[in-house]
């Protein structure tokens, strides 16, 4: 178990993306602090929150970095560089919005060309409040997203940052995966000291013009 100096036992970077609009600020706000931002703004290059999570079988403290990677195409290098060293992802489309799930297949390419090999993956379907309140609101048909969750061997869920369904339990089912694999696999992602809070990008860095030799990827 963690000692006093460290109170976790655990490191784990997860990493949030998906179109713009999907709830993704939201649904992370929902999962740490228990209620909605009173006004959600776009992510502006990447933020991130951390949390500390108990393990279910009492193995450890996992303290698990979740970073809110914008979705628009305006900061993508940025978002790409802190796609590293990750070993979870939370791939996000919205339920009511059929082009934001297809357009998962481009992100998933995204996060398999810059994460290792192996980094653990859940698709989340949100705004799912939006359904049961009106069925005819579901544009993305739940069995195709189900086949394509198998074809991916992603873990699949569907969520309301609204009401907060399944949020908790979408971070616990990924946490415990990732921890289950890096028993079986004898990966050992331990702590290192970082500093909590949101990534300050400044205006300028974000106005820099593109240099020549910036990756282009599909």
């Amino acid at each position: 178990m963690a000692s006093k100096k460290e109170n976790h036992d655990y490191l784990y970077k997860i990493i949030m993306v998906g179109d713009p609009r999907v709830g993704k600020t939201s649904f992370l706000i929902r999962y740490i602090k228990g209620v909605l931002p009173k006004s959600p703004m776009p992510t502006i290059g990447v933020e991130y929150l951390s949390k500390q999570v108990l393990l279910s079988g009492g193995e450890g403290i996992v303290k698990a970095q979740i970073w809110d990677m914008s979705g628009s195409e305006k900061y993508k290098s940025i978002s790409v560089a802190h796609y590293r060293k990750s070993v979870g992802a939370l791939l996000f489309f919205d339920l009511t919005e059929l082009e934001s799930f297809k357009n998962t297949k481009k992100w998933l390419q995204e996060i398999e060309n810059h994460t290792e090999e192996g980094i653990k993956i859940m698709l989340i379907g949100n705004k799912l409040d939006l359904i049961e309140e009106d069925p005819s609101q579901r544009k993305v048909d739940k069995q195709e997203v189900i086949e394509f969750a198998k074809k991916h061997n992603l873990i699949y869920e569907e969520t309301s940052a609204v009401s907060g369904k399944n949020v908790k339990e979408s971070f616990q089912t990924l946490i415990e995966s990732i921890y289950r694999d890096s028993v079986e696999n004898g990966q050992d992602y331990k702590p290192k000291l970082t500093n909590d809070g949101p990534i300050v990008i400044k205006k300028e860095d974000l106005e820099k013009p593109k240099q020549s030799n910036d990756c282009c990827c599909n």
